[in-house]
C-alpha cells in the first residue's frame, strides 16, 4: 500500500463568451492499483458542433499534448517549463469578511506554524458560524443569495462578464 492522497477529479466545461468555443476538460483520478496521477483529458469545440477540433492529454502539472482534428500531435503546454507566476489578490485588510483568505487567515496561520489544534479550532468556528447562520435562514424562511453565481438548471454561472471581472 502506498501513502494515502487527496486527488480532486471530474469534468468541467469552459466556455469562451466572445468566440463560442468550449472545452470539455475531465480531470481524472489515480486508480487505486497502478496508473499515474494528475492527468488530464479534454476537448475544444466549435458552438454548436459535436465533433472536437481539438484533443488535449497529459498531466495537468506537466506536460499536455494535443491533437487537431486534421493534424499531427504536438507539445500543447510543458508546465514544469514555464516560470512560476506569483498569484495576485487584494491585502487580507481590505478584503471582505467573507473573501477567501481573510476568513481562512487564522487557519492558513495555525498551519504555517504547525499549530493544528489551533488551525482545527477555527476551522470548526468557521464552519459552526455558517451552520448557524443557515439554520437562522431556515427559520426565517428566507435563501441565501449568492453575489457572483446565478443557479441555472444544476450549474453555477458566474454573473459578471469576463471582460469587467476586475471592476467586482
Amino acid at each position: 500500500m502506498s501513502t494515502p492522497w487527496v486527488e480532486l477529479g471530474g469534468k468541467v466545461e469552459i466556455k469562451c463568451e466572445k468566440t463560442g468555443y468550449f472545452a470539455e476538460i475531465d480531470f481524472l483520478t489515480k486508480p487505486f492499483f497502478g496508473g499515474k496521477p494528475h492527468r488530464i483529458q479534454g476537448n475544444v469545440f466549435k458552438d454548436g458542433s459535436k465533433k472536437s477540433v481539438l484533443t488535449i492529454k497529459g498531466e495537468w502539472n506537466g506536460v499536455m499534448m494535443a491533437k487537431p482534428a486534421n493534424g499531427d500531435e504536438y507539445v500543447f503546454i510543458d508546465v514544469k517549463a514555464k516560470e512560476e507566476v506569483k498569484k495576485e489578490c487584494e491585502s487580507v485588510n481590505s478584503q471582505g469578511d467573507r473573501e477567501s483568505r481573510r476568513l481562512w487567515r487564522h487557519v492558513t496561520a495555525a498551519l504555517f506554524h504547525n499549530r493544528i489544534s489551533a488551525a482545527t479550532n477555527s476551522k470548526r468556528w468557521i464552519e459552526q458560524r455558517q451552520r448557524d447562520e443557515a439554520k437562522e435562514r431556515k427559520e426565517r424562511g428566507t435563501q441565501w443569495t449568492s453575489n457572483h453565481f446565478r443557479n441555472t438548471n444544476q450549474h453555477w454561472h458566474y454573473m459578471h462578464a469576463f471582460a469587467n471581472r476586475n471592476s467586482v
